[in-house]
């Protein structure tokens, strides 16, 4: 007698030689293998890292932000600094007896209000600013009253490429360029010492 179940349908050989259970088996690995060779292969591509992941490394050019408008506007070059000598409105009022270190240049073309002043706030010591103010003849501290204002000097450049440092006066007038007797020269660095 003959049975008709799926069981011995099951067993049966097919064209291959194979029962038919056995057949459905390896099918059945067959495509649980796939599944996971597949799965393993979109996450380990969704694990490496894309161009938008890969932090580019912090260097600091020390670039002064917005150089390119204040040479634009006040014809200042700004080149480099640390971040403690900051570009600053002229008419900024003194805080606790502090305000503003004020260059004069022969220049009129220089500064905010083409009147050839130009002003830095000093933000922290130790500071340093890398610049270009032509025809400079006078720096003012940015002391004011019986506060004593910030120690530094200023690096002047002639036509001629000599240089020479200037000490500044933290509460008062320092004369460099032509304000000393001195031909024309530009200031090309700030440094306020702590």
């Amino acid at each position: 007698m003959r049975s008709t179940g799926l069981n011995d349908k099951l067993n049966d050989k097919n064209a291959w030689g194979f029962k038919m259970k056995s057949w459905s088996r390896v099918l059945v690995t067959g495509l649980a293998v796939g599944a996971v060779a597949v799965g393993g292969v979109f996450a380990a591509s969704a694990n490496e890292p894309t161009a938008a992941d890969v932090q580019q490394p912090l260097v600091e050019d020390f670039g002064y932000p917005g150089a390119a408008r204040i040479l634009a506007e006040d014809n200042v070059e700004l080149i480099s600094g640390d971040g403690h000598i900051v570009y600053s409105p002229c008419v900024q009022q003194p805080e606790n007896g502090i305000g503003v270190m004020v260059i004069g240049s022969t220049d009129l073309s220089v500064g905010g209000n083409n009147d050839g002043r130009v002003c830095f706030k000093v933000l922290g010591t130790p500071g340093l600013l890398v610049l270009r103010i032509p025809d400079a003849f006078e720096i003012r501290g940015d002391g004011h009253g019986s506060v004593q204002g910030h120690k530094g000097t200023v690096e002047v450049s002639r036509e001629t490429g000599e240089r020479r440092t200037v000490e500044l006066n933290p509460n008062g007038n320092q004369q460099v360029g032509l304000g000393s007797n001195q031909p024309a020269e530009t200031i090309v660095k700030l440094e306020i010492k702590p």
